[in-house]
């Protein structure tokens, strides 16, 4: 770390932060246990005894220590045991009870005193054999960031006798100096850290503890009206202190952080969710939020004009802040960096309820993932139905990132459309289809800024535009997967009319049908039949014929699983990142 002091020597002693409105609200110091705790969730396993040894070499300084009034334990143990039990083993971890600690002159700064052993605190309630401490040390949350150096520590200290820990060996003198250089610098950082939490932490990790005696309208209006200069002031620092704490805080997360190339995606995910890492990843998490306190403090002062910007990356070069715990880019454009998106690769338009409830079916019967973000499927509702406003909204979205010139980024990765209607009404026709096509084209063309649009572009936004039919007859649905005979059949099973037609009958006028090229829909309203139904009958009939057709290879020439195999191929041709359109020819 580079960090340097504060403008007049160190940051103030961590003393003055029990005097802090609302602070040790969001997060409270911890106790030895509580640290050895927190510790093994960043697999870190440490002892009490690790604990003095690092405090004594200097990597990891409580916060604070907490003088009790050992006269008084004393007298209390005399008339009553049990109260005197409470006095000695009470924790004061609360704000109240620190506030209370600093005005009476029992909260002192272990940086700024010599260091004591821990034997020379422990002592006994008087007539009996329980133990207690005279003096509470307790830990900053933040130090949390510090195990993965404290591990390294760790591993140099050796244990005499029986498990009794006698000190640190470094293996060379530069180590020494090392680690408690880092130590004391971080630990600057840290107080900055404790002093902007209530303002900051809620609004990095999405929720406010406040005990039950703070007021939350009095808290914020408290946090609204802060002038921001003033814990800089408190302080003693300038902004080019505070740029310097978060850029060493982040680089020091970076250091050990097993997920950095992750913070990005990290930064959107339910701060809930944060608490579920384990390691050096917990640890450096620990860090960023120290950092990110630092840098939500500094977006204010900047807001507020007492402060310049921070600097920006550029293209390849994220910066020293453009890892923060805060979204840097749109969703999208973060997703399609992980080759991830919520849009599907293809989305197949179908004309109504049967296709819609039968090609689903022959996906999960080819193995073919049936989810959204891989082939969506959508009832148009009919053959004329405008089906713009989908391609509207699945429109490709360009980023600002690029070449300016010969290419730009997507946001996110572009839908194909694959259209696939019966041969009736405006889709009748090889000119009828090719025409619907053009415009749905020319639809996607007018969702990207007018500088973008050119006949090179417009060739590749051509290419995420398909139309096809059933059969080369144009027949729909129904007649393209099953014969007159089979479909007498399922609508004579469902008819329940007492005059209902003869299977014969009803064959023969499906014949009539399917010769003039019209649809069975008259046939099912005479029959009271609705077409889902109808799709559920004729089920198993066309899983029996895929079935047959897959060992002899002829799977094909029925026409959904054609279909199916098409959206599939279109749906895994185009990459999920990386993806970039091109504006100009090159040469």
């Amino acid at each position: 770390m580079s960090v340097q002091s504060g403008q007049h020597g160190r940051v103030r002693s961590s003393v003055g932060l029990a005097e802090l409105p609302y602070v040790f609200t969001q997060l409270r110091p911890l106790t030895a246990a509580k640290f050895l705790s927190e510790a093994r969730k960043r697999a870190v396993l440490l002892i009490e005894e690790h604990l003095e040894a690092l405090h004594r070499l200097g990597v990891l300084v409580p916060l604070f220590r907490v003088r009790r009034d050992g006269r008084r334990v004393a007298n209390v143990a005399r008339r009553d045991l049990n109260e005197a039990l409470d006095l000695a083993h009470w924790e004061p971890t609360s704000p109240q009870s620190l506030l209370h600690a600093k005005r009476g002159g029992l909260l002192c700064d272990p940086a700024r005193e010599r260091f004591i052993p821990r034997h020379r605190v422990r002592h006994r309630l008087a007539d009996s054999t329980i133990t207690y401490q005279t003096s509470i040390y307790l830990n900053s949350p933040y130090q949390l960031g510090l195990l993965p150096l404290i591990r390294e520590v760790v591993q140099d200290m050796r244990f005499e006798g029986q498990d009794r820990l006698v000190g640190v060996v470094p293996r060379n003198s530069f180590a020494l100096h090392y680690w408690g250089a880092r130590a004391a610098r971080t630990r600057d950082l840290l107080i900055a850290a404790t002093a902007l939490e209530p303002v900051y932490y809620p609004r990095i990790v999405g929720r406010i503890s406040l005990p039950r005696e703070v007021d939350f309208e009095r808290y914020d209006s408290w946090r609204r009206a802060l002038p921001p200069g003033r814990i800089k002031r408190w302080l003693g620092v300038g902004n080019n202190w505070l740029r310097e704490a978060a850029s060493d805080l982040l680089t020091e997360a970076r250091r050990r952080d097993p997920l950095e190339d992750w913070t990005d995606l990290l930064s959107r995910i339910e701060p809930g969710k944060w608490w579920d890492l384990r390691g050096d990843a917990r640890s450096a998490l620990d860090l960023r939020i120290a950092g990110e306190l630092v840098l939500r403090y500094y977006d204010a002062l900047v807001e507020a004009r007492q402060a310049q910007p921070l600097p920006t990356g550029s293209q390849g070069f994220a910066g020293p802040f453009g890892d923060r715990l805060k979204p840097q880019r749109t969703l999208d454009a973060l997703l399609m960096d992980f080759g991830l998106s919520p849009h599907p690769r293809l989305v197949l338009v179908v004309e109504g309820a049967t296709e819609r409830l039968i090609v689903p079916r022959v996906m999960q019967l080819l193995d073919v993932r049936v989810e959204r973000d891989f082939i969506s499927i959508e009832d148009a509702g009919g053959v004329d139905r405008d089906i713009s406003s989908l391609l509207t909204y699945l429109a490709p979205q360009l980023s600002g990132a690029g070449n300016e010139r010969r290419y730009v980024r997507y946001e996110r990765p572009p839908s194909r459309f694959l259209v696939v209607f019966d041969a009736e009404g405006t889709f009748a026709t090889n000119e009828q289809r090719r025409e619907r096509r053009r415009a749905w084209i020319e639809r996607l063309m007018a969702a990207l800024p007018e500088e973008r649009r050119n006949e090179l572009v417009r060739e590749q936004i051509a290419r995420l535009v398909f139309v096809d039919t059933w059969n080369r007859r144009g027949d729909s649905f129904e007649f393209a997967h099953f014969t007159d005979l089979e479909l007498a059949r399922a609508v004579h099973d469902l008819d329940r009319r007492t005059d209902r037609p003869s299977v014969e009958t009803m064959t023969q006028a499906l014949k009539s049908i399917r010769v003039a090229r019209g649809n069975i829909d008259g046939v099912l309203d005479d029959a009271r039949v609705p077409k889902p139904r109808l799709a559920d009958a004729l089920w198993p009939t066309l899983e029996r014929k895929i079935q047959r057709a897959r060992p002899r290879g002829t799977a094909r020439r029925i026409p959904v699983v054609r279909t199916v195999m098409r959206a599939v191929r279109l749906a895994q041709e185009l990459p999920r990142r990386n993806f970039v359109l091109v504006l100009e020819r090159e040469g």
